[in-house]
């Protein structure tokens, strides 16, 4: 067992991007996000991807399409889509990613 706290991951830039875990099928990201924080379009081939807004708001643009999401949401993507993150807002916002080996 290993247990985190993200109070410990700090940044002083605008988009803080820390791998928590790692195994053989999956890793586990933390993204913090300042206000104006953004995170350039990607993509995860074969990778099924799993994400969860914990704090703030985040606009998150999938193969084009915006989605604003807010703490509680969870979302979830194929590898092969293109996503961007983008915090638009004044506060702060963080953000889990879990990508799973397909």
């Amino acid at each position: 067992m290993e247990i985190k706290n993200i109070s410990d991951f700090t940044n002083e830039n605008k988009v803080l991007k820390k791998v928590v875990y790692r195994t053989d099928y999956s890793t586990t990201v933390l993204v913090k996000l300042a206000p104006g924080g953004e995170v350039a379009e990607h993509n995860h081939p074969k990778h099924d991807i799993f994400v969860q807004v914990v704090e703030g708001e985040v606009k998150f643009v999938v193969n084009g399409e915006e989605h604003e999401l807010s703490k509680d949401h969870l979302l979830r993507l194929e590898g092969h889509e293109k996503v961007s993150l983008q915090n638009n807002t004044e506060a702060d916002a963080t953000v889990y990613i879990i990508l799973s080996k397909q």
